[in-house]
């Protein structure tokens, strides 16, 4: 019910306030291009090349983490303050940008603890990264730190697991797909991918906000 009623609530606000639509697509195109060069430059490697390849996209790879951070961070703000009805675009940006160390750094720990997990024989790493999947919403909206947030989000998902777990499997099945439609389907599905991508972060960074904000209360 909480989902549902999210997902209705996602498409009303998407369509009420474009310049969350925006954010999203200009986040969305921040990581369909990292995709894009990687599948194509690091699908044919070997592991040593690869391994080399990467360090030498470290630059890259952490511009574009660090401004795809930004931007969701941004939507998130501007989906909470517009559900609260006091929505101000310059508010939105100063406490996203007094809370940027906090999401940034969050993200790293989170990506580091979920990638150990994952290595344990993946199953401990879904846990995990279901168990914390809300640190960058309640950083945000919160305006708390990295730790109170992965403390709080493991705290709402012993009360919701199964919603939660069912928002992560989403987005990793969905990211699986796009990353099959480039690996396979390139030259036939290249603009399906690019459409996907570019309306799925918005919506879903809307979506988890709110869906958020529904089991904070609950």
């Amino acid at each position: 019910m909480i989902l549902r009623k999210s997902v209705k609530e996602t498409f009303y606000i998407i369509s009420k306030e474009p310049l969350i639509l925006i954010t999203g697509i200009f986040s969305s195109l921040i990581i369909s291009l990292l995709l894009l060069i990687f599948s194509f430059e690091l699908v044919e490697l070997n592991f040593q090349n690869l391994f080399s390849k990467i360090l030498n996209s470290l630059p890259t790879i952490f511009i574009s983490i660090a401004l795809n951070t930004f931007l969701t961070s941004l939507i998130i703000r501007l989906t909470y303050e517009k559900k609260t009805g006091k929505m101000k675009i310059r508010r939105c940006i100063k406490k996203v940008l007094k809370q940027y160390f906090n999401a940034f750094f969050g993200f790293i720990c989170y990506a580091l603890i979920c990638s150990i997990g994952f290595l344990a024989f993946i199953i401990p790493g879904i846990i995990l990264m279901t168990k914390l999947f809300f640190y960058q919403t309640i950083i945000i909206t919160e305006e708390k730190g990295i730790f109170y947030s992965f403390k709080k989000s493991w705290k709402i998902t012993k009360v919701h697991w199964k919603r939660v777990l069912l928002l992560v499997l989403i987005y990793i099945i969905v990211w699986i797909f796009l990353r099959l439609i480039i690996l396979k389907f390139f030259t036939f599905l290249f603009y399906l991918y690019f459409l996907i991508s570019l309306l799925f972060i918005p919506f879903y960074f809307v979506f988890i906000t709110l869906a958020f904000l529904k089991m904070r209360v609950v």
